[in-house]
């Protein structure tokens, strides 16, 4: 699929400016842009919705998973 979008005349030439600091052409630069977009808001939300578990009580607490780890591999506790 493609498409084409009209950019404002004073957000093109913000990315023109920044694609030619890194060396990349407009478009490059881009769709290179707006995948880190995505992957930030992807990461962003995953990080909301595993507060939201926490907030209801799923999952187990970091302390408790730790002190498993510990015990399953024989990791002996450090000290203070």
């Amino acid at each position: 699929m493609s498409m084409t979008i009209t950019i404002p005349a004073k957000l093109e030439r913000k990315i023109a400016g920044r694609a030619a600091a890194q060396g990349k052409d407009f478009e490059q630069f881009t769709l290179e842009t707006l995948e880190k977009t995505f992957d930030h808001l992807e990461a962003i939300e995953g990080i909301r919705e595993g507060l939201e578990s926490m907030q209801r009580g799923d999952g187990t607490p970091a302390r408790a998973f730790f002190a498993e780890l510990r015990k399953e591999f024989n990791i002996p506790e450090r000290e203070s």
